[in-house]
């Protein structure tokens, strides 16, 4: 009786083939220009196409954020982040283009591309020479938006049979890296904002920016695990992941711009094992099945 209400239920929630058609038409169109933009940020890091900066008599004198960027030239942080940030994005898309009927891939998704809007509203629209053009550029805007409506209309909020999630032991680990994913995230952002002029920053070319979007969604994926009882082992080990790649390489190239300090880098290597560890406790673990001793037919 169970099974069959729980097929009923799935079956209510499945989205019609129109709707999956509108899911996938959206992600083709919407994720190409964030997956192009990152990518070109990665080459411009790893110097394969460096954009040229054009400099003139009127620039202000450096600021301080552009000093220490140019105080701090290795790239290797920088690399990895837009490459975690990169990855995550492609993964978050294809997981919803197979499946545009999970809710748990519409979330996935969504938190995933939210961490731009923050970053966004924090790096504004930065003119490069010292001022604000506007509010908020209008690149950055426009980048999570057709992949955050492709998630929406796939129906990030439908229930489906729920699973049991991760409790306690996940919950303190993000309780205890909301404050400084924040912190550094808000911090990374303002160095993209304030950094001028362009030929003064090795780093200007949206390198700060990368690691700000990483931050977010470390936080956005960490808090949806939590929160989402289905699909959480994915969004809670993609937050681990990314965070150990940054610790990592901020340990063995600590030179970097935005390399984490020896600390830091040990607590969020830390921290990303401690919540690996949750998804892996709270595994399922693969049961043998035997025949019921009372239906054997004994001779």
């Amino acid at each position: 009786m169970s099974t069959s209400s729980s097929a009923g239920v799935r079956a209510t929630d499945r989205p019609g083939r129109g709707r999956r058609l509108l899911v996938r038409g959206l992600l083709v169109v919407g994720v190409p220009l964030p997956a192009v933009y990152l990518t070109s940020v990665v080459t411009d890091a790893l110097g394969l196409s460096a954009t040229h900066r054009v400099g003139s008599v009127d620039d202000p004198a450096p600021s301080a954020e552009a000093l220490a960027g140019a105080a701090a030239p290795s790239e290797a942080v920088h690399v990895t982040g837009a490459v975690a940030v990169l990855l995550t994005v492609l993964v978050a898309a294809a997981a919803l283009f197979i499946r545009p009927d999970r809710p748990s891939s519409a979330r996935y998704l969504l938190a995933t591309f939210s961490a731009l809007v923050p970053v966004a509203l924090i790096v504004g629209d930065p003119d490069n020479y010292g001022g604000q053009a506007g509010l908020v550029d209008p690149l950055f805007l426009a980048l999570p938006v057709p992949a955050a409506l492709a998630a929406l209309v796939a129906g990030p909020w439908t229930r489906r049979a729920a699973e049991r999630g991760p409790r306690l032991a996940l919950l303190g680990f993000v309780v205890l890296g909301v404050g400084p994913a924040v912190w550094w995230g808000v911090r990374q952002a303002l160095m993209q904002r304030n950094t001028y002029p362009p030929t003064a920053d090795p780093h200007h070319n949206s390198h700060w920016y990368v690691i700000a979007v990483l931050t977010f969604m470390v936080l956005a994926l960490s808090v949806l695990a939590v929160l989402n009882a289905e699909g959480w082992r994915l969004a809670a080990a993609t937050a681990a992941a990314d965070a150990l790649a940054v610790a990592v390489v901020s340990l063995f190239a600590p030179q970097s711009a935005s390399a984490l300090g020896p600390y830091w880098s040990g607590a969020v290597i830390a921290w990303a094992f401690g919540v690996g560890f949750a998804v892996v406790r709270r595994a399922p673990t693969p049961r043998l099945l035997l025949p019921d001793r009372s239906e054997r037919i004994h001779p």
